[in-house]
């Protein structure tokens, strides 16, 4: 019997392409099920467990690592094999911690071809570490107010009436409205998301980066 994979990932194009990698290159391991978000991968597995799940740890609703550990505890036998944007050696020894069994920066030179070796390796019993480096890119970095909007968001305060009154409290000056919505927005884009991504996704996407 075939081995069975899925993908969780919520950018669909990188899931399909991953997928048609894998018809090419591992026809023997099937996919059953392609997930945009935690609880979608979670609904996924309460339906059938899977021998192999490829995640990414940025995915909304959901801290990836409280994802794979709820994974890890729920279906102890799916090996995990993270695919991920925080590319960092923290990320990858946190995740290991975790119960994840590899772990692959996208920023891997080699892209999906090294998600469908990884997959192929660790069927093999072997893990693979691939597209990581020490520190994070020197142009990543968060400025003090940029982080306090997102401790905010942590936090749950994401009206924006209470993020002006939270952080103008905080910073001792009065802020807009239009002042806190550039300010997500500079966020947004420092982080490589697109505008309209949840604050609670931009929020895990800093931690997995080590920003926060």
């Amino acid at each position: 019997m075939g081995r069975t994979i899925g993908i969780a990932d919520d950018h669909l194009i990188i899931a399909q392409g991953l997928e048609l990698a894998l018809e090419k290159y591992l026809p023997s391991a099937s996919v059953k099920l392609i997930a945009v978000n935690g609880d979608e991968l979670l609904a996924g597995l309460e339906r059938e467990a899977l021998d192999l799940v490829v995640l990414d740890l940025n995915m909304p609703g959901w801290d990836g690592f409280q994802l794979l550990r709820k994974i890890k505890k729920a279906w102890p036998r799916t090996i995990v094999i993270i695919f991920s944007v925080a590319n960092n050696v923290g990320s990858m020894k946190k995740a290991l911690e975790n119960g994840a069994h590899s772990y692959i920066g996208k920023t891997d030179e080699n892209g999906v071809r090294s998600i469908v070796e990884a997959i192929q390796n660790a069927f093999k019993g072997e893990p693979t570490f691939r597209g990581l480096q020490e520190d994070q890119p020197g142009n990543l970095s968060l400025g003090p107010k940029e982080k306090g909007l997102l401790l905010a968001w942590d936090r749950g305060i994401v009206d924006i009436a209470s993020l002006c009154q939270h952080l103008s409290r905080l910073e001792g000056t009065q802020l807009s409205r239009d002042a806190v919505q550039k300010r997500r927005q500079r966020v947004t884009r420092k982080l490589g998301e697109k505008a309209g991504t949840p604050e609670s996704s931009l929020v895990t996407r800093a931690r997995t980066l080590g920003l926060i």
